[in-house]
């Protein structure tokens, strides 16, 4: 008896453990957000990061490791890219990892977009194919031209260094269907009178599907693109009033189908759309009134019927507010009490089928720019380095249920504050629906100057919280969000840097509890 109960603690020790290892990554510059840390079909973590590289230097070197679920090195690989090539995008497949990286000339006035395909046996090269290249013309700027939506990720890259990120006109987009076994490649075209993208469908063999040129309306402020299992590419889009239009597109039969959502009485700002399969999804979009957080709009649509779309208005309420303020104010933040500068964190659905939106502040603050809510890509914007800080706030969850109500919600206050040059790396939530639980990371400083306590909580179907707690940190790691993974087994795997602008990193893995 007295052995079992002994094995018994022994396995839950190892069970509550915090494993660690040193992980190759040294500095990583990837405002965009690509996560740099996945879970492999087999079980096995696959990481992607950048270990060596400044604006001035020739060569860039990334780090492609592969480990078993115990953190044990199967294999790593070193890649070198030369000036003027910059990390996009990633996809895996049965047979390996597709990595799309950008070129781009501006003294030619040039880019292309490469594929290179390692198998991940052993992460051996295969291949690299050319997808796209193309002339980049002169901007050209006309009244009532339609106009992409600024995120708060490519709005971080405008105020970095121009020769280390690729310039906005340069740049292509890589987004991939529900269940990888399609990519849509597109890029826009700023130098005619109409705003358009030119888009690529591909297979999961990356062999062509599909090619044309996708029309922006006028007046009308674009999102980033989606893309279903069918091949059917999704836009979305607002204009100034708040008005909404969906649009499920075709480039090979050229069939369109349009959704359109009346506006709003207070101003729409930051949308998402969450699709469930290739024709019904959900729009939710935040409400703003004079740029302040007044609540969610919500609509479940299916592009096969026509007609009017309900859509559910969740107030954001005075006692709510007064109860995250109490709780800013117990913990002395100085923060922003008139819910200005919120944005879309992300939006998911648990088994149950409720709906999770997480939202965040976030806001650029520097002596030569302006960050705003409703911001659009610009060219004039795009200008390189200025002296800037990149600051979130207190996060406020909603969960729906399947008539879009308001099921529960939850919200962390919390303060954060980094440099321009590290955008939100290390900084902001990570957070993952998982079956019915929502997991929740993000990291704050004690002391107003290193950020290095890790902050973990999870919270259930009901939104009763399981755990709330700060995790393991005798090194005063700095948490790198987007190597923050919660895999299929239970594990939550995170990797810190020791400091801001250390060049040593380990890899963290934590059990974390699942319940129903």
């Amino acid at each position: 008896m007295k052995s079992f109960l002994l094995s018994f603690v022994l396995c839950l020790i190892c069970t509550l453990s915090i494993a660690q290892k040193r992980f190759p990554l040294r500095a990583q510059h990837t405002p965009n957000g690509i996560p740099c840390t996945v879970e492999l079909n087999n079980g096995n973590i696959l990481s992607f990061v950048k270990v060596k590289g400044s604006p001035q230097s020739k060569k860039s070197t990334y780090t492609m490791v592969c480990m078993n679920p115990q953190l044990q090195e199967i294999w790593a690989r070193k890649i070198k890219f030369p000036k003027g090539e910059s990390w996009t995008n990633w996809s895996f497949t049965n047979d390996g990892v597709n990595v799309f990286t950008t070129v781009y000339d501006l003294e030619e006035h040039e880019t292309k977009l490469l594929r290179y395909f390692y198998e991940t046996n052993e992460g051996h090269w295969v291949k690299t194919d050319t997808l796209n290249q193309r002339k980049v013309g002169e901007w050209k700027e006309v009244f009532g031209k339609a106009k992409q939506f600024q995120t708060f990720q490519n709005a971080i890259a405008s105020v970095s260094s121009a020769s280390y990120l690729v310039p906005l006109e340069y740049q292509y987009k890589v987004t991939f269907s529900p269940n990888n076994q399609k990519t849509l490649v597109y890029h826009y075209i700023y130098s005619e009178e109409k705003l358009y993208a030119h888009g690529i469908v591909y297979d999961d063999s990356m062999k062509k599907e599909s090619e044309g040129k996708i029309f922006q309306d006028a007046n009308y402020v674009n999102y980033p693109f989606l893309l279903n299992n069918r091949g059917d590419i999704i836009l979305n889009k607002v204009t100034n009033s708040g008005k909404v239009g969906l649009v499920q597109y075709n480039l090979v039969t050229k069939d369109e189908r349009y959704l359109s959502f009346a506006a709003s009485n207070s101003k729409r700002a930051n949308l998402s759309v969450k699709m469930i399969n290739d024709d019904e999804g959900y729009l939710i979009t935040l409400n703003k009134k004079e740029g302040r957080y007044t609540g969610i709009t919500c609509a479940k649509f299916d592009f096969r019927k026509t007609g009017d779309t309900e859509r559910t208005f969740n107030l954001f309420d005075v006692e709510y507010k007064n109860k995250i303020r109490a709780a800013q104010k117990k913990q002395g933040l100085r923060v922003d009490y008139e819910w200005y500068n919120y944005k879309m964190l992300g939006v998911d659905t648990n088994d149950l089928g409720d709906l999770v939106v997480v939202t965040e502040q976030q806001l650029i603050s520097g002596e030569r720019y302006q960050y705003t809510d409703d911001i659009h890509e610009k060219i004039e914007d795009w200008v390189g380095y200025r002296a800037s800080k990149i600051k979130t706030a207190t996060v406020l969850v909603w969960v729906l249920d399947k008539e879009l109500k308001v099921k529960h919600r939850y919200f962390v206050a919390k303060k954060q504050e980094a440099n321009t040059v590290d955008g939100l790396n290390t900084i902001s939530t990570s957070f993952a629906v998982i079956k019915n639980q929502l997991h929740l990371a993000y990291v704050v400083s004690p002391n107003e100057i290193m950020y290095n306590e890790i902050h973990y909580i999870s919270i259930d179907k009901n939104g009763q919280e399981l755990s709330n707690e700060v995790i393991e940190n005798p090194m005063k790691l700095v948490l790198m969000r987007t190597a923050s993974l919660w895999t299929k087994e239970g594990d939550w795997l995170w990797v810190g840097r020791k400091g801001l602008l250390g060049r040593k990193s380990f890899i963290q893995r934590k059990k974390y509890v699942s319940k129903n």
